[in-house]
């Protein structure tokens, strides 16, 4: 009797790090069971240097899973949370760090190994929180803070404090990152960053003028940076929470995307008023679709 081969196939697997290659990969096999293997690119940006470019950070996605997205529907339970990732311990942060989260209750190590943190509920007094109604919140020009975790180049030297060992082999750096809503989506926004390039704005060896637009409170006048030779107008920041301020050497990165979930504790800083989100938008896709955009367009 003649029968059907069966059919050995496998699902790809979970994204997994070769310390010989230092490259991402997956595996799976193919329904002759023959073991097939996809290597993930290779990324030439070190993220702590805070590059303005606009391509995709794989593996930034790779480690969110255990800094971001990963805090998912079971995070707003009362009891501790099964999920757990990778986070240096708060003694060891530098002190704004320590003082900017320190409402936050990630404590470790946990049962499951040395060096993974159980995710909480925060105090009552935590500035820091879930927002409820996230697509009241996320709206275009949303500016906030949330504590951002994502792979450490190989060669960074900056903020060495808040860089750590990771799960996977590499290097996590974790910082308090403010970010400013672009396009709001189901579940997650598409956001900005801003950026003081340790207080040099874009006079930064490497930073590019051409994609950073300064920002400051609305309350005040525009700066002028002309030693900067940025070509963006400035954005006025509504401030809306007492506590926060803007720094006059921050500047917002149209180069560099980020997805943001809208289940992170985040802190509540302000908006970018209504009358300036249409050169929002137009400054944000001219920065990632190029002068072919403006072409088409425009």
């Amino acid at each position: 009797m003649s029968g059907k081969q069966a059919d050995l196939s496998t699902p790809w697997s979970e994204w997994q790090w070769s310390e010989q290659r230092s490259l991402w990969y997956i595996t799976r096999h193919d329904p002759s069971g023959q073991l097939e293997t996809y290597w993930e690119e290779v990324q030439e940006d070190s993220i702590p240097q805070e590059a303005e470019y606009a391509e995709p950070l794989r593996g930034a996605e790779l480690e969110a899973s255990y800094t971001t997205s990963i805090q998912s529907e079971r995070y707003n339970d009362a009891s501790t949370s099964d999920y757990t990732f990778n986070l240096p311990d708060l003694e060891d942060l530098e002190p704004d760090l320590q003082s900017s989260f320190s409402g936050i209750d990630i404590s470790g190590p946990s049962s499951r190994g040395k060096g993974k943190y159980n995710i909480r509920q925060d105090p009552e007094d935590s500035p820091f929180e879930v927002i409820s109604k996230p697509r009241k919140f996320f709206k275009l020009g949303r500016v906030f803070k949330t504590l951002w975790s994502e792979p450490a180049g190989e060669t960074s030297a900056d903020e060495v404090a808040n860089i750590e060992p990771s799960r996977f082999g590499g290097t996590v750096f974790t910082k308090m990152r403010t970010f400013v809503v672009v396009r709001e989506m189901k579940g997650c926004s598409i956001c900005l960053p801003l950026f003081t390039y340790n207080g040099q704005g874009t006079l930064k060896s490497g930073v590019r003028p051409e994609n950073h637009a300064a920002v400051y409170p609305s309350d005040s006048n525009a700066p002028s940076f002309p030693a900067e030779n940025l070509t963006k107008s400035p954005y006025p920041i509504i401030v809306e929470n007492p506590s926060e301020s803007i720094d006059r050497m921050s500047r917002l990165n149209f180069g560099k995307v980020y997805t943001v979930e809208h289940n992170l504790k985040v802190l509540k800083v302000g908006r970018i008023p209504d009358e300036c989100h249409e050169r929002l938008q137009d400054d944000y896709v001219l920065a990632i679709a190029g002068s072919v955009w403006k072409r088409r367009y425009r």
